[in-house]
């Protein structure tokens, strides 16, 4: 029990004293848009409401669970997007909980109908405490009994509050291969502007930026002629994220075809693999599919399998998300609202010369991954 009440303590001031924190990082990173690059805010028509749930390391007692819910709106008749997210990040057995929440704002250069670049600034709110009464001191323990009193120990500081900003831009465009349309996009991010100070010490450590790039493509194939307008879509994809001391590059594809996709991505600290360092397979897949006239649901999830380090003793990664959109919703009358109001706004804006619509990706047998 000793050693466990040492070992506890240690991570712990490891974690809020002398480490630079690193941010959660998500395997399925296409899902939470947002959080990925606040360029993707309002990249896809109506509004959307998003779920992410993350679970490292569940066989290690306190491990790590990330949970958010985000949602953004396309306005195109303005060129903007707006969104907002709120995250929940509780890591080890004495509970350094990371929360928060922040608005993201994204304009939308328009430069044809198959090529747009969104701009994207995010601000957020963040508070950082400890649960201490998960914690076990010295001044509690009896040497037969355990447990026995109350600390007398009094945290330095209980919480640690501080403002933070990130930006980004994506670029989202389509090109002809033959016949057919290739998706493309490409972005990069920096997270952490100001680099705030989030120590619950008081010794001034600084949350370090985060550089994120990333890159996607959505491929079509003909494999099922005897189908019309079937299609497969081959999706290879690369994040790379460096943060402090530490980089991290994903990379791997998906296999789509709607209503359905599977995917699988190799994770670690360098391009190539090396055992050196913890190495991960993901494996995810997940659904797409209408539930209403201009609503769509997508459900994922995915499964990090450690190929080397951990390995199995943590038992894998597992994550869940769920994005639901709304094709239709718009506060200026984009979407071709039935009701009177809305008709008349689209009707005077498109009188303006105002154009509609922003890129989409397009392809009956396609997801929105992007």
């Amino acid at each position: 029990m000793k050693n466990k009440i040492t070992f506890l303590f240690f991570s712990l001031f490891i974690c809020i004293g002398t480490a630079e924190a690193q941010d959660p990082s998500f395997s399925q990173f296409y899902a939470h848009r947002l959080y990925l690059n606040p360029g993707f805010t309002g990249t896809q028509s109506g509004l959307t409401l998003g779920l992410h749930y993350r679970n490292q390391w569940s066989y290690v007692p306190g491990g790590f669970s990330t949970y958010s819910v985000w949602a953004d709106l396309q306005e195109p008749f303005i060129s903007s997007g707006f969104g907002i997210v709120a995250m929940r990040d509780s890591e080890g057995a004495g509970s350094l909980v990371t929360q928060g929440f922040g608005l993201s704002y994204s304009y939308i250069v328009r430069f044809s109908e198959k090529f747009n670049v969104n701009i994207g600034l995010r601000t957020s709110y963040t508070q950082k405490y400890v649960d201490w009464s998960k914690l076990v001191f010295s001044d509690q323990l009896h040497p037969i009994d355990g447990i026995v009193n109350p600390s007398n120990s009094v945290a330095p500081i209980e919480r640690a509050n501080f403002v933070d900003f990130d930006a980004g831009f994506v670029a989202r465009w389509q090109m002809t291969w033959g016949k057919k349309d290739i998706n493309s996009n490409i972005g990069f991010a920096v997270s952490h502007l100001n680099k705030p100070e989030e120590s619950l010490q008081a010794i001034g450590t600084n949350l370090p930026r985060r550089f994120t790039g990333h890159f996607g493509t959505m491929i079509p194939f003909s494999f099922f002629k005897n189908f019309a307008n079937r299609l497969i879509y081959i999706s290879p994809n690369i994040k790379v994220d460096y943060q402090g001391d530490i980089q991290v590059y994903s990379y791997g594809l998906y296999i789509i075809s709607s209503p359905i996709y599977i995917g699988g991505f190799y994770q670690n600290r360098t391009p190539s693999f090396d055992i050196k360092n913890t190495n991960f397979l993901t494996l995810t897949g997940g659904i797409e599919t209408n539930i209403a006239k201009s609503t769509t649901i997508n459900v994922g999830y995915s499964y990090d399998l450690s190929l080397t380090g951990l390995s199995t003793r943590v038992r894998g990664i597992h994550e869940i998300s769920m994005r639901i959109n709304f094709g239709n919703v718009s506060m200026f009358g984009v979407s071709g609202n039935s009701s009177k109001y809305h008709g008349k706004r689209k009707a005077k804006n498109m009188k303006r010369g105002k154009k509609g619509s922003c890129y989409q990706f397009k392809g009956s047998s396609s997801v929105n991954m992007y």
